[in-house]
């Protein structure tokens, strides 16, 4: 019987060095990367000043926000509390109240025989 011997095969080479990302490979990633922080800023920057504006008109001052203007008295100005005229009439002085002859906007006041007729100015 003869044995047959396959026919040697050459010898392994050297192996065959890994793939590597060519300058167009690393400059698609660099233009992904910036592209992805692009949008990134472009998203976090107009958040930010929102939140920063929200922040800077909600906490300020000792308790944080006030109004402007404060219309607020001890003495609450309702239809049928008997005051002397005088009083009112110093009352609604303080208050900046004007009088006129007839009503015509909010901070006026009218006097009459049974008292007075004022135009609240109600709350802003």
């Amino acid at each position: 019987m003869s044995s047959s011997v396959p026919p040697s095969a050459p010898p392994p080479g050297p192996p065959a060095p890994p793939p590597t990302a060519g300058p167009k490979g690393r400059r698609r990633w660099v233009i992904a990367a910036a592209v992805v922080l692009a949008v990134a800023a472009a998203l976090y920057v107009p958040l930010a000043l929102r939140i920063h504006a929200l922040a800077e008109r909600r906490a300020t001052g000792p308790s944080w926000s006030f109004p402007a203007r404060v219309w607020s008295a001890d003495l609450p100005l309702e239809r049928g509390t008997p005051l002397p005229a005088g009083y009112l009439r110093d009352e609604l002085e303080a208050r900046d109240y004007r009088e006129v002859p007839a009503l015509r906007a909010p901070g006026q006041w009218v006097p009459r025989a049974d008292g007075a007729e004022l135009w609240l100015r109600g709350t802003y």
